[in-house]
């Protein structure tokens, strides 16, 4: 079944209607040759233009059929184009997806707010190089998702489908991507945040690198110097707090989802 048909039907209902309409009309034309030839045995008192008006009507009822045919044909064209747009909205979402996905791992493969495998000052480096093609990926997704509605208004356009067509297709798209929910966005930045907050997190260390130690015992950062331990724990908590809020954030979204299911 295509995304936006009339009535929503399948296809084998659509052809079993197209056929049970046939067959009334076949049926109607057969009806009406019989009725003219009975004319010689009863006579073609009122029989001749009973048999006429219905053999009428059923030529009638085939130019509705073929009608239909053509508004189908033309409604399939329309279906067509608006699901290759779709596929390739689609590839183009993957794409951004994956390319976060694919980013974010490696911010967890080493975890990269432990410092337990940090040795020396290029691990650091390497974290950070992690980090900001987390928040590179992470600032395109952001662009793409939040101009995805507009770039599709634009290319439905462009594609001369129906405005029906395009209404609908660009509100189910809108719909199946919530885009226009402020939760999901809210979500979405929140992530970017916590990511540049890491940031902002491994460059003290890197800054600082010297003045503290990883204590394997307490699985900490220590350091005699105040100032800087002020800061880390700043910049820790602000980690801290942000990732509480996406997960809080998560769970909301993922409560929403449920209801609509």
């Amino acid at each position: 079944m295509t995304l936006f048909e009339p009535l929503r039907l399948s296809e084998s209902w659509k052809t079993a209607v197209l056929l049970a309409t046939a067959s009334l009309w076949l049926c109607g034309i057969c009806f009406g040759v019989v009725a003219i030839k009975e004319m010689k045995q009863h006579g073609s008192k009122g029989l001749f233009w009973r048999s006429l008006s219905g053999m009428m009507m059923n030529v009638m009822l085939l130019g509705a059929i073929s009608y239909g045919l053509v508004y189908r044909h033309q409604w399939s064209v329309q279906y067509a184009k608006a699901e290759t747009l779709e596929q390739k909205l689609a590839n183009e979402t993957w794409l951004f997806s994956n390319a976060y996905s694919t980013a974010y791992a490696a911010l967890t493969n080493p975890p990269v707010l432990s410092m337990v495998l940090v040795k020396e000052k290029a691990d650091l480096e390497a974290r950070k190089k992690a980090t900001l093609a987390c928040i590179a990926a992470s600032q395109e997704l952001i662009a793409f998702w939040t101009s995805a509605a507009a770039r599709l208004a634009e290319e439905l356009s462009r594609a001369n489908l129906s405005p029906d067509v395009r209404k609908e297709y660009l509100q189910d798209f809108i719909r199946s991507a919530e885009i226009d929910k402020p939760e999901s966005l809210k979500y979405r930045k929140v992530q970017l945040l916590r990511e540049q907050a890491i940031l902002g997190y491994l460059n003290l260390l890197e800054q600082n690198w010297g003045k503290w130690t990883y204590d394997p015992k307490t699985q900490s950062v220590r350091s005699t110097d105040g100032q800087f331990m002020e800061n880390f724990t700043r910049d820790l908590e602000k980690v801290n707090e942000l990732t509480s809020e996406l997960k809080q954030l998560k769970k909301q979204l993922e409560e929403r989802r449920a209801v609509k299911i």
